[in-house]
């Protein structure tokens, strides 16, 4: 129901960006172009500055900005009111996960959500467990999936999925054919570190610092933005990491690097569903779609 050109406008102010804002509702980067032109005409003045491969809002983009957002709210009240009445679920839903999530388990769900809910439009956003409490916190979600531990405050959250991390190695590596190492031998072997915000980062430090060790004690050479990153670096060769066990069935099956255990120590790791602050109850859709999650907790049911 949404105005669709002033979606497209929020989105790239949101994210930045012509091609991540077409990424995120489906559109091309040409389309997303003609929509916010079409805006600009209607408004009659810019509502982006663009230099250097950034773009900035204007100030007529500022407060189409303030009051876009309300009146985007408005739309999905009045939806929720007539939901109400018809009882029809249809809708806008958006949704921030972190990759894994958002790669292994989210297409198949989001595939059976829709048989149930074709009206439902969903919108997906990939990042790290950090920028996307900070969005959830600006109101940019309805819900979002991240992994622990969560230190943030205010914010109503369940458990979705248990989950462990693990240590990888280059085919042809030392450890192969070890099933276990010591955690000192791993101190001295070149590593791979997630980047800051990344909940498998924060998982591994929390996990070392019971033995008073900190990441930096590592002999970390590359630190990478994502689990496809990490993996294909130690595919290479670079160096040993540390991943989400759930994240490497397909790697394991065509021998692309090894599972290595880590003597007397264990990674265990938990998925969240995390709410909006001050909304312990979602509105019609992402209720709707937070009880499709609890009823399809199944990792395993979800990779196969």
């Amino acid at each position: 129901m949404a105005d669709l050109r002033l979606k497209v406008f929020c989105k790239v102010a949101e994210l930045g960006s012509f091609s991540k804002a077409g990424e995120a509702l489906h559109l091309t980067q040409p389309g997303v172009t003609f929509h916010i032109k079409m805006l600009e005409e209607e408004i009659g003045a810019p509502l982006f500055v663009r230099r250097h491969n950034r773009i900035t809002l204007t100030p007529a983009g500022e407060i189409l900005l303030a009051h876009g957002r309300k009146i985007l709210q408005l739309y999905e009240q009045i939806q929720r009111e007539v939901h109400g009445i018809t009882g029809a679920v249809r809708g806008n839903l958006s949704v921030g996960m972190v990759a894994i999530i958002g790669h292994y388990f989210m297409p198949k769900l989001i595939g059976l959500f829709k048989q149930k809910y074709p009206l439902v439009e969903i919108t997906t956003h990939i990042g790290n467990s950090g920028e996307l409490l900070d969005s959830l916190k600006n109101g940019d979600f309805d819900l979002a999936i991240v992994g622990g531990p969560i230190h943030e405050k205010g914010l109503e959250k369940e458990l979705y999925l248990q989950d462990e991390l693990t240590l990888i190695v280059p085919t042809g590596h030392r450890w192969t054919e070890a099933s276990q190492v010591n955690l000192s031998d791993l101190r001295r072997e070149p590593f791979i570190l997630r980047e800051e915000g990344s909940s498998t980062r924060d998982t591994l430090a929390m996990h070392l610092k019971t033995r008073r060790i900190k990441l930096s004690d590592l002999n970390v050479i590359m630190t990478l933005g994502s689990t496809e990153a990490v993996k294909a670096a130690v595919e290479s060769g670079v160096g040993v990491s540390i991943v989400s066990n759930l994240a490497i069935g397909n790697e394991l099956r065509f021998g692309l690097f090894k599972r290595v255990g880590i003597r007397g120590m264990k990674l265990p790791r938990e998925f969240y569903i995390v709410l909006p602050p001050g909304r312990s109850l979602p509105p019609p859709v992402a209720g709707e779609f937070l009880a499709f999650l609890r009823e399809h907790r199944d990792a395993t049911a979800l990779l196969g």
